[in-house]
């Protein structure tokens, strides 16, 4: 079982690959999907880093 630390270091990181993917997407929509799924790993991210 990971740590809290490792799971908010994983969500940080599929938050990263989300926003390269959205870098290299021309589609509007498709991007704004992408950075979308970017910013739900952010907030993952801090609910692990300060759960209440």
């Amino acid at each position: 079982m990971e740590s809290r630390q490792q799971e908010g270091q994983r969500y940080l990181a599929k938050a990263k690959e989300a926003e390269a993917a959205a870098a290299n997407i021309t589609d509007f929509v498709t991007r704004v999907d992408w950075l979308k799924i970017a910013a739900a790993y952010r907030i993952l991210f801090k609910h692990i880093q300060h759960p209440n």
